[in-house]
């Protein structure tokens, strides 16, 4: 291999290859060489550390993107923009750290947005960590059970469900600054944590948590309570209307059989004779 490394590069001796570890500064001096024959850029550049440092912020702020994911869209923007790669530990630890801040940046925005549409909302929604002396679980916990029944009385209680999310209305809060797909995910994770864990949680965090779950399940309770509606008009309104009409037309179709019967052994109809007049007043009989 240095012999065929030697004819590419044209080096007659090949061995004073030997010769490339006996002077450190060597190796160095080959890749900035490389470098600046390429046009790349050191990570501690100060003007493109600012546009990593700015992408960076960006991705974490508006994707739910984890640890491994986040690292690799920052190798992949080092790549394309030319800029040399930091060791491992250093890249992984900046994405911690700009992750981490996102995370503390997400729950402060929606905590601080619910603040401001209302100061007792944060105390509502941590009021529904707690479990009522008759009841087994939370009043979270019971929001955020769906109907699973087809029937009225079912239905009557996804109404009252939908009401009671609805009285805190969440719609009021802005969040129109904050990415939508960012709050679901908030949202999910709330949903996915019970009711302890989520009272353990400290501020911001648990105001935020709370205030997401809620504004996805005022929408959530509002579509279960139509599509069971659906459901009910499908099966007890419109398929029995739709049975009486077929057991109506059933039961005709014998009169409509013998009457066509009937009607297909009758002579034809004669003509008829019509009275008319013509232009001068004269009477005259026109057959049809």
């Amino acid at each position: 291999m240095v012999e065929y490394l030697g004819e590419q590069l044209d080096i007659e001796d090949v061995s004073c290859v030997k010769q490339y570890t006996e002077r450190k500064p060597t190796a160095y001096q080959h890749a900035w060489e490389i470098r600046d024959a390429y046009a790349y850029h050191e990570y501690d550049d100060a003007e493109w550390g600012r546009k990593f440092r700015t992408f960076l912020h960006g991705r974490a702020w508006t994707h739910d993107e984890g640890l491994v994911a986040l690292f690799n869209q920052a190798v992949g923007w080092m790549r394309r923009h030319r800029v040399l790669l930091p060791g491992v530990s250093v890249l992984a630890r900046k994405v911690s750290e700009v992750r981490t801040a996102a995370e503390k940046r997400l729950h402060a925005t929606v905590s601080r947005a619910a603040h401001r549409a209302d100061a007792t909302l944060p105390g509502d929604l941590v009021a529904t960590l707690v479990t009522p002396e008759d009841a087994r679980f939370s009043e979270l916990e019971r929001l955020r059970r769906p109907p699973t029944r087809t029937t009225g009385t079912a239905f009557a209680r996804s109404l009252e469900r939908a009401d009671e999310i609805g009285a805190f209305q969440l719609g009021r809060v802005r969040l129109s600054q904050v990415p939508p797909n960012r709050l679901a995910a908030l949202a999910r994770y709330g949903l996915g944590s019970k009711a302890a864990s989520l009272e353990r949680a400290e501020e911001p965090k648990r105001t935020a948590m709370l205030t997401a779950v809620m504004r996805h399940l005022e929408a959530k309770a509002i579509d279960e309570a139509l599509d069971l509606f659906q459901v009910l008009m499908a099966t007890r309104l419109i398929s029995t209307a739709k049975r009486a009409t077929e057991k109506e037309r059933l039961f005709t179709l014998p009169q409509l059989e013998k009457a066509s019967r009937m009607l297909a052994r009758g002579p034809s109809p004669r003509p008829h004779r019509v009275l008319t007049r013509r232009h001068s007043g004269a009477a005259r009989v026109r057959c049809c």
